[in-house]
């Protein structure tokens, strides 16, 4: 038997006779191809990787290598106290605050309050879920500034007001509870909204809607579907009187891989990683990629947001594929 699924399956599932695995998508962190590979139980296992290049892989792990026993880079035993001290003094500053701790269950701090949010309303609103829909601001001419966020909840709509997360940090500053290196590389306004996405995650653990491990609980999230079906918007697809022309190199749902072979193909003689390169970005409406075919100095930039960054990167792969440089090359 063969079973096809997406890597939500990457946990949880034991089947000791299984003797391989197939990667179709890209990944990228070790974690990942532990647990993907720990699918096999097999002792006579193999795991097969279509989309990740084996000398990019390889160029990686030298890379980190190098990285790791360069002395010149390595923080001293003082820097670390150092370090420490500052992490310990952040959190005398904003205890009770930040970040929101309950005994046996998962903390909910500035870095993950987007992202928990944004799972609650996107399972929430399902397809139609877009994360701007969630904030009110201020006019541009009164400088554009945040006035309120607005969650669906089981029985309507759940205001966090600004003075709700004014009156949560309590006079507390972002820099006395973060590190300002990792501050500095927001902008104020998107530092403003990450404050107040953190005071709407702890709403969404002290209502009860979220567990421990902040994943929504079935029955309020259940309650809170049919309270917002009203306010989906159904799927819509548009039939064209022609179809799209088929790529020439073979391409079915695996565009990254397609372009892969295209470049490698197109010089024989280079390194995969070498012709490739790819750039994402996370915005609030999803993630969008570029990709750069460096042989030919041509930059594909992605048109839709989409809520996988593996998404991103197929969509980008499959414009470029598309494009007179690759199709007519």
């Amino acid at each position: 038997p063969v079973l096809v699924a997406t890597d939500a399956l990457l946990e949880g599932i034991d089947v000791p006779d299984c003797e391989w695995v197939v990667r179709f998508d890209e990944f990228r962190t070790t974690k990942s191809h532990i647990q993907g590979s720990g699918r096999a139980r097999s002792s006579k296992a193999q795991v097969y990787y279509f989309a990740n290049d084996p000398d990019m892989e390889e160029e990686r792990a030298g890379l980190m290598f190098s990285i790791a026993r360069d002395t010149a880079v390595c923080a001293t035993q003082e820097l670390r106290t150092d370090a420490i001290d500052q992490q310990e003094q952040r959190r005398k500053k904003s205890k009770g605050v930040h970040p929101f701790e309950e005994p046996g269950a998962r903390p909910v701090h500035f870095g993950n309050g987007l992202e928990i949010v944004y799972d609650w309303a996107q399972q929430v609103y399902k397809d139609s879920f877009s994360a701007e829909t969630l904030f009110q601001y201020t006019q541009e001419e009164d400088g554009g500034r945040l006035l309120q966020i607005s969650l669906p909840g089981p029985d309507g709509h759940l205001i966090i007001s600004r003075e709700d997360v004014d009156k949560y940090w309590s006079g507390i500053r972002l820099e006395d509870a973060l590190d300002t290196a990792a501050l500095s590389k927001l902008s104020a306004k998107e530092r403003d909204r990450r404050r107040a996405l953190f005071v709407a995650a702890v709403k969404l653990r002290t209502e009860g809607w979220l567990d421990k491990d902040n994943l929504p609980v079935t029955p309020h999230l259940m309650k809170a579907e049919k309270k917002h079906e009203s306010t989906r918007q159904p799927t819509r697809i548009s039939i064209g009187r022609s179809f799209p022309r088929c790529s020439p190199y073979g391409v079915t749902s695996n565009f990254v891989s397609s372009l892969n072979e295209w470049a490698q193909k197109r010089w024989p003689h280079d390194q995969a990683n070498k012709l490739l390169k790819y750039s994402d970005i996370m915005t609030a409406e999803g993630w969008i990629s570029k990709v750069e075919i460096v042989p030919l100095h041509v930059m594909i930039k992605g048109v839709d947001h989409h809520k996988q960054k593996v998404a991103a990167r197929q969509e980008v792969a499959r414009l470029a594929l598309d494009s007179p440089h690759v199709r007519d090359g």
